[in-house]
């Protein structure tokens, strides 16, 4: 939300998991916001939401993803 009297840039950042065993599959979730920028500054994952916000505007941001791996596989953090 901007809570300036004048227009502004506002750019949120977040980060997608970077699976590094094939076996892995992140898939970002069908509702998820399209991120205007993906792996910014050339870091993997890094998802970027850039816009110019009027004053007072307020906007959502809808960001998720799902985690799929072998039953079998231990993976750290699931």
């Amino acid at each position: 939300e901007n809570y300036h009297d004048k227009a502004i840039e506002i750019t949120i950042f977040d980060q997608l998991p970077v699976a590094k065993d094939e076996r892995i599959k992140v898939t970002l979730l069908k509702d998820t916001t399209p991120a205007t920028k993906e792996n910014v500054e050339d870091k993997e994952g890094v998802l970027a939401w850039q816009y110019q916000y009027t004053p007072k505007q307020k906007r959502e941001i809808d960001f998720g993803y799902s985690v799929q791996y072998p039953k079998d596989l231990t993976v750290p953090g699931f």
